[in-house]
């Protein structure tokens, strides 16, 4: 058993259970874990008990397809919402990115992501975010605003429970205010039957995967096809080409769902959950993008490719959105599902300094790269981090008091919501109204991780190590630019990143320097004579290479150490007397 006070041990480094002083703050925990097992309920997993029947459907098509003959039909959404001006809404989900690959608080790529990298600055990063452990827990909590224990899908993405059709989605309760929903990517919430696919769970349009995972180059989930459009498989010769990398697809729909509803529906607000395929298992960037990342180990390097397609893919994205005159009222949400993988006998995603990976319960399967951009933001808190606790829950009653303008009144169809309205703790950068987070609680009782306030407490659940850090050794190692230059959305101006490689020394050391005296600096820079330079840069490369290996690691540790927020509690020793 395991207690950690996360506001002066982040990273979960000395257990205080043992620690008489703590007995009372353990017995309050144990009592708020039994009352939330009470609320556990039993897997969906009707489908995977008719398995045999399963393959016999998949290998008539060899395709993925509903195994399963529904009984019942979707439920109809009726509009009870009249907002004046809502926000579309654009929820961006990458796929077991770990707190230490994304650019902006990476200790071994930070060069990787300078797209997402400036819209982060641009907007508000959440630093104290935590999500579940795993893709299904998160997906449902993330749709539902439920715990996956309410939802039956706390034991993880391998039992085959599929999210209760007794819930309603995200998409579901933003069409009761108006919007237009649509889905690009990976469901991983069932598909045993019509009635649990995303066109039938509240998405006007759909198109992507089913399972954890398919093959980004063939589209297949253990042999069988597994794309499909709005609930029919996917048959296009050209989309189901083994030359065209799924990325590449999922990015080319994104844009004609933007296009499609800049024309046909110009009235209506936007909801898109582009969940992405990116950065998950199996690792397979196109030679254009494994080209710029080097490394000793092949998962890193793999890792660091589809990273830097992942920031070309969101580059796009933003750029669509722009391009369409959508970008000034839209809501952009970036975030991970889980923390770094470890589905690989090397380094995959990384989410150091924090102990553990996806499957874990330590920060490092649980903490996850979060953040929010949006011209709706006060310009007065835009680059700004927020240190308030934060779950995956949140999101739906977050965004369902932004689409109807503070006058959500819960759930569609009555259900209990887990998650709290951050908004405006976020934008005034208040104290969170965010006290617990349930982890994990098994039907025994006997395995739990729960969080209250600074305090996380860990029963009978493995404590994982802390993750080594993968290092790529080379970066861009040709002139790149992006297909779409208007990154940045505060403005117009031209920008492309990453920069041009002759010019890539500058911009990179002097990049919080501001324009007119990057200008002076690199003006005068030009002068030298490049040969030169490149001597006197390599001199001191070789100086320093050995002390810098020998100290990278606990420099890099001690870097992100420091920089990780300590959440505000008036008294760090004692629980809330709310559970006491």
């Amino acid at each position: 058993k395991y207690l950690y006070d996360l506001s002066s041990d982040p990273t979960e480094s000395t257990n205080l259970f043992f620690k008489t002083y703590y007995y009372t703050t353990v017995q309050s925990l144990e009592k708020k874990i039994t009352q939330w097992s009470l609320l556990l309920n039993q897997a969906d997993n009707y489908g995977s008990s008719q398995t045999t029947t399963q393959l016999e459907v998949w290998k008539g098509c060899n395709c993925v397809h509903p195994w399963i003959e529904d009984e019942t039909t979707a439920r109809e959404i009726e509009q009870i919402y009249q907002p004046a001006n809502p926000p579309h809404i654009v929820f961006v989900l990458a796929d077991d990115l770990g707190w230490n690959d994304i650019g902006y608080q990476s200790t071994y790529q930070s060069w990787a992501t300078p797209a997402i990298d400036l819209l982060a600055s641009e907007g508000i990063k959440l630093k104290f975010y935590f999500t579940h452990d795993s893709c299904t827990p998160s997906r449902g909590a993330l749709l539902t605003g439920r715990y996956s224990i309410r939802l039956g899908l706390h034991e993880d993405a391998f039992t085959g429970a599929e999210l209760p059709v007794t819930e309603a989605t995200l998409a579901e309760e933003l069409k009761s205010a108006g919007y237009r929903t649509n889905m690009v990517g990976k469901w991983h919430l069932g598909s045993s039957s019509e009635l649990r696919l995303p066109h039938n769970r509240g998405f006007d349009y759909s198109y992507g995967y089913y399972n954890g995972y398919i093959d980004y180059w063939t589209k297949e989930f253990n042999g069988y096809t597994d794309l499909h459009e709005n609930g029919g498989l996917v048959y296009d010769d050209d989309e189901l080409s083994s030359d065209l990398h799924s990325a590449y697809l999922f990015q080319s729909k994104v844009e004609n769902v933007i296009a499609d509803h800049a024309e046909n529906y110009p009235d209506q607000p936007m909801f898109l959950y582009y969940s992405l395929q990116l950065v998950h298992f199996p690792y397979q960037p196109p030679d254009e993008f494994l080209s710029r990342c080097q490394s000793d180990d092949d998962a890193t390097a793999n890792m660091c490719g589809l990273t830097v397609m992942l920031d070309e893919v969101i580059a796009n994205l933003t750029c669509a959105l722009k391009s369409h005159d959508m970008i000034d009222n839209t809501i952009l949400i970036f975030a991970s599902d889980n923390g770094g993988s470890d589905e690989s006998d090397s380094v995959a995603g990384n989410s150091v300094p924090f102990r553990g990976h996806k499957f874990s319960f330590n920060r490092g399967g649980i903490s996850a790269p979060a953040f929010i951009h949006s011209p709706l933001i006060p310009e007065s808190v835009r680059g700004s981090e927020y240190n308030g606790l934060m779950h995956v829950t949140d999101w739906l009653p977050t965004l369902m008091g932004l689409a109807t303008e503070g006058k959500w009144s819960g759930s569609y169809i009555g259900n209990d919501i887990d998650g709290v309205d951050m908004w405006d703790a976020i934008i005034t950068g208040s104290d969170s109204p965010k006290q617990e987070i349930v982890n994990y609680i098994s039907e025994s009782g006997l395995y739990a991780s729960y969080q209250y306030g600074n305090y996380k407490y860990d029963k009978n659940v493995d404590l994982q190590d802390f993750d080594e850090v993968g290092y790529v050794t080379t970066r861009y190692s040709k002139e790149y630019e992006y297909s779409c230059s208007a990154i940045s959305l505060m403005n117009d101006e031209e920008f492309s990143l990453p920069f041009y490689s002759k010019w890539h020394f500058v911009n990179h050391v002097y990049k919080h320097v501001k324009q007119s005296r990057l200008d002076k600096f690199a003006s005068k820079f030009a002068s030298f004579h490049w040969t030169t330079l490149a001597s006197i840069l390599a001199i001191i490369g070789i100086s320093f290479t050995g002390i810098i290996y020998i100290n990278r690691k606990n420099d890099d540790k001690d870097k992100i150490e420091q920089e990780l927020p300590v959440v505000s509690n008036d008294n760090n020793n004692e629980l809330d007397p709310l559970i006491s």
